[in-house]
């Protein structure tokens, strides 16, 4: 990514799907069901530009972006699973001073769409190494065990997601999030 010096990867070692066989027939193909199994997804900033620059960047991004929320044609909407095992997340920005490192051990969910809404739940149970929003100034969370369960509405329309209420696990605390 040469505007913000970004350099990304995905691996997935196994993946798993279902369609339907009538999908398979016309051509047409739309997950119904997704597995993924031992996954990691890394993301760094490295950029010799100045501090100011960045800012620039972003800011110009932020006015000129006016994107709605979009999901690839191949997941079914009407009714998708998906489930997660093992996904490795680091996320570096050494501009920004951000510094992420999560493991996941399960995230199971659902989706299902009616019209301009998009409505779920998923699970998950993960491993927080390291949460630095600002890593001049220290991290959060680190070595921490963390697990909840739940329920979201997305507006397609309006850009609004919205996250019912819910227990949080940090450790051995509950926190109810709302």
């Amino acid at each position: 990514d040469t505007i913000s010096f970004k350099r990304k990867s995905i691996v997935i070692d196994k993946a798993l799907v279902t369609i339907s066989a009538s999908d398979l027939i016309r051509g047409d193909f739309q997950f119904k069901n997704i597995t993924i199994n031992n996954a990691s997804i890394y993301s760094e900033v490295v950029s010799d530009k100045s501090y100011d620059y960045h800012i620039k960047q972003k800011l110009n991004k932020l006015q000129n972006h006016k994107a709605s929320i979009s999901f690839p044609s191949w997941i079914d909407l009407k009714a998708t699973s998906f489930r997660i095992k093992e996904l490795k997340y680091v996320a570096k920005d050494s501009i920004f001073h951000k510094d992420f490192n999560l493991e996941f051990y399960n995230i199971r969910g659902q989706l299902k769409k009616t019209k301009s809404l998009i409505s779920g739940s998923f699970s998950f149970e993960a491993s927080i190494n390291k949460l630095g929003f600002n890593t001049q100034k220290g991290s959060f969370l680190k070595s921490t065990e963390v697990s909840g369960k739940p329920k979201f509405s997305l507006d397609t329309n309006e850009n609004v997601l919205n996250i019912s209420e819910f227990i949080l696990s940090i450790d051995d605390e509950r926190f109810t999030i709302s």
